[in-house]
Formats: C-alpha cells, sequence, structure tokens
C-alpha cells in the first residue's frame, strides 16, 4: 500500500517537475517580446521591489464528467467527477526586459 502511495506522489512530482523544466528552458533568457508573442497579454503583472515585473498567466480548462465504459451492461453507469484544471505560470521580467525568472503551478478545483 505505502508503495503505491509514494509512486504516485513521485510521479505527479515527476510530472510537475517536467513541465516547469520545460517553461524554464523555452522561456528563460528570452525578451519580453517573445513571452507576449507566445502567450498574449498577461492575467496580471507586478512590481517587484528590485525593480522588476512578475508577469503572471492563469489558465483554467473545464473537465467535464465523463462516462467510464466498464465493458459490462449495468443498470448505473461509472462517472468520472467534473472538474477544473488550473494552470499558472510566472515570468520574472528584469529592467532589460529579459526573463530571468520562470515559474509553474497545477491548481485542480472541484
Amino acid at each position: 500500500m505505502y508503495r503505491i502511495i509514494i509512486s504516485v506522489i513521485l510521479l505527479a512530482f515527476l510530472v510537475a517537475c517536467s513541465v516547469s523544466k520545460k517553461v524554464e528552458r523555452n522561456y528563460l533568457g528570452q525578451g519580453r517580446e517573445y513571452l507576449l508573442q507566445e502567450k498574449g497579454e498577461p492575467t496580471k503583472i507586478i512590481d517587484l521591489k528590485n525593480d522588476n515585473e512578475r508577469f503572471i498567466y492563469i489558465e483554467e480548462e473545464e473537465i467535464r464528467e465523463t462516462t467510464i465504459g466498464t465493458g459490462k451492461a449495468t443498470l448505473d453507469p461509472k462517472v468520472s467527477p467534473g472538474f477544473t484544471k488550473i494552470e499558472i505560470y510566472r515570468f520574472e521580467i528584469n529592467e532589460e526586459g529579459i526573463i530571468v525568472d520562470t515559474g509553474y503551478e497545477k491548481r485542480i478545483e472541484k
């Protein structure tokens, strides 16, 4: 039982890290114009104390309830729950307009 729980946690951690590393690889060192061209206008812009700006992009996707096929004729079909997937991308841009830090977070709301 513990092996399954640890495996699931490790898998979730690795998946989250892979997206974070991909964002870092694609955007770190790029200019503000590249970010605006790729992702459009940010949801929020925050001025930081070190004169940098933080661009925050929030993307939401509604995942609807889905009937799960069990392969058997049953009177009560199984249905997966619906939820909202929220992905938050953060980019810190210095005074010269270069991306110096990135961040990624994924949330699920029921």
